[in-house]
Formats: C-alpha cells, sequence, structure tokens
C-alpha cells in the first residue's frame, strides 16, 4: 500500500488535472499548442503535457500581469519530473548558456538546460516565440504590449524565480557555479539561487567554475561570493577554480569542456575539502 508521501505527487497531478478552466477563458490556443510541442519534444507523454500546461496556466491566468509570486507555480514543478537525487551535480550559472547545456551533457550534472519544467518553457521561448506571458480578464495574453516579458513580477520573471529558487532548494552536497566573461548582480544566481543555496544545510561546499580570459578568482565580483559562503550559517565550503577560455563560443572548444569536466569530477571526489 502506498504511503501519503507517495500518494501526495499523484494528488497534486490529479487536482490540477480537474481544476476547472476560468469561466470566460480567451487564452489563445495557439500559446496552448506551442507549449505543448515544447513539451512533447522534450519527451513527455500527451497526457502529462495536457496536465503540464493546466497546471502552467492556472499559475497567472486570469491575474494582473504584474501581481505574480514565486508559490504561483508550485503546482507546475508538482506535475513534472525533477531529478530525484543531483546530490554533487548540480550546476548553476550565469553569462554561458551554451557552455552550461555542453557540460552538463558531458560531465553528468543537472542544470537548467537538462530538467524538464524549465528546459520546456526553454524550447516555447527560443523555438516557438512565447517570450512572454500574462494574466488578464478571463484567460491569458503574450502578444501585446501589455505584456512585458522581464519585469519584476510578471509571471515571465517570476517563472524563472521559482525555478531557481526551487532548483536550490533540491541540490545538496558539492555545487558548482559557471560564470563566463560578465557577472551581474542581478542575475538569477547573485539574486536567489546564491541566498538560497547559502540557507540550504544539505549543501556542503560551492565551486566557481571561472571561465575567463584572465584568473578573476580573487577580484571583485567574485570575492563577494567567496565572502558569502565563507560568513553562511551552516559553514560551507568554497572553491574558485580558474579556467582560460571563451565561455560564449558556439559551440564550446572541446579542450574547454574536457578541463572543465576534469575540474568538476576532481571537487566531487574531495567531497567536501578543498584541492
Amino acid at each position: 500500500m502506498k504511503t501519503a508521501a507517495q500518494l501526495f505527487p499523484l494528488l497534486s497531478i490529479m487536482m490540477v488535472a480537474f481544476t476547472p478552466a476560468i469561466k470566460g477563458d480567451t487564452t489563445p490556443i495557439d500559446i496552448k499548442q506551442r507549449y505543448k510541442m515544447a513539451c512533447a519534444e522534450n519527451g513527455e507523454s500527451r497526457l502529462r503535457c495536457n496536465i503540464a500546461w493546466l497546471a502552467f496556466r492556472n499559475a497567472f491566468a486570469g491575474k494582473y500581469w504584474n501581481t505574480s509570486v514565486v508559490s504561483d507555480y508550485d503546482s507546475y514543478f508538482k506535475v513534472l519530473p525533477y531529478p530525484s537525487n543531483y546530490k554533487d551535480r548540480a550546476l548553476f550559472w550565469t553569462g554561458a548558456p551554451v557552455l552550461e547545456a555542453a557540460l552538463s551533457d558531458q560531465a553528468g550534472l543537472y542544470g537548467s538546460s537538462n530538467i524538464v519544467p524549465n528546459k520546456i518553457v526553454d524550447t516555447m521561448q527560443s523555438k516557438y516565440g512565447v517570450t512572454a506571458w500574462c494574466g488578464k480578464p478571463g484567460g491569458i495574453d503574450y502578444t501585446s504590449t501589455d505584456c512585458p516579458a522581464y519585469q519584476i513580477h510578471t509571471p515571465a520573471y517570476t517563472f524563472y524565480q521559482a525555478f531557481s529558487t526551487h532548483f536550490a532548494e533540491k541540490a545538496a552536497g558539492t555545487v558548482f557555479f559557471l560564470t563566463g566573461n560578465t557577472f551581474r548582480n542581478t542575475s538569477m544566481f547573485a539574486l536567489f539561487e546564491l541566498p538560497t543555496l547559502l540557507q540550504n544545510r544539505a549543501v556542503k561546499k560551492i565551486v566557481v567554475l571561472n571561465v575567463f580570459q584572465t584568473n578573476t578568482c580573487d577580484q571583485l565580483p567574485l570575492t563577494n561570493i567567496r565572502d558569502k559562503v565563507s560568513s553562511a550559517y551552516p559553514r560551507k565550503r568554497y572553491h574558485c577554480a580558474y579556467v582560460e577560455g571563451n565561455a560564449r563560443q558556439d559551440p564550446p572548444s572541446q579542450d574547454l569542456l574536457d578541463e572543465l569536466t576534469a575540474v568538476v569530477w576532481a571537487q566531487q571526489k574531495t567531497k567536501y575539502g578543498t584541492l
């Protein structure tokens, strides 16, 4: 017999599946089709894609575009599969999306490029052109000037905030942060992922993978990350590995990938000490 804990995800899926559509729903069928096509391309069944679409839509449908909060997406992240365990294998990044995807594949890491609930939305944006989505009376909007993409409290911005927070909450052991030629204090990592990691008791070590033309491990803003990790409670270890290269090269050089993979595997083996 299944325990309550085992039944909870199933109950969550059933609740979403039987949530009635908003009265007078004016959701354009086009965005629904684009989401479901992106979902199918990422290996999900037709049933799960239908349920996922309902959870995604219900996060913002019928609400004002500037009132979105992280908890709106809680049901969405329950109905799509997350890795059951990515201890020592979580990869965060800023300024290096192509390199992050290639490194995740080669080194066996989990990042935004290969975690399904985020990957579907990325595909919907990059391949099908849905860059923003908002609520409006009776449904949703994604085409008008009244639906900005990445302002705070908009559904699109809040989606990535929610994913970042969920991802950091589930991380454990050694986590990796890949930074390219730029580092922004307004990035999702700086604003949401790092603070969550610092409070996460299961995270023991944060490793910065610093890909740049010169070694900036001992310069701002990376020293800010070091200082925050060093002063965090519960205590965590910190390591910054400099790897010379171009983080924005597309595709990334194989030499760069091999060197980064070697660093990742070495840090995984050292567990929670430093090299």
